[in-house]
């Protein structure tokens, strides 16, 4: 069973206690309500870091290069948050470390 404290960088739309009320996920539940919570989502891969560099450089897992869970580059030819910062947005990374 997920607590509130459990990881939630990753997982499926039914492992939180507002869809599933067998579970117990407070965290995640406050931030569903007060926030925005997603009823589909889509990714271009199911492998965590590849999906994160998706997001970073707007491209494909075979146009960025990573098509695994290890090899992560350090730098990208484009990055969404360079060129968003660079049209006048303040953009900011959160989360896992590489």
């Amino acid at each position: 069973m997920l607590t509130g404290g459990a990881c939630a960088d990753q997982q499926r739309h039914d492992t939180m206690s507002l869809v599933t009320p067998s579970l117990s996920t407070p965290n995640m539940d406050r931030i569903a309500t007060e926030g925005v919570l997603f009823k589909w989502g889509y990714s271009s891969t199911p492998t965590c870091t590849p999906a994160r560099a998706a997001i970073l450089t707007g491209q494909k897992p075979w146009n960025h290069g990573s098509l695994g869970a290890v090899g992560v580059a350090h730098e990208y030819p484009f990055e969404m948050p360079v060129t968003l910062a660079a049209l006048g947005y303040s953009t900011t990374s959160i989360g896992k470390d590489q």
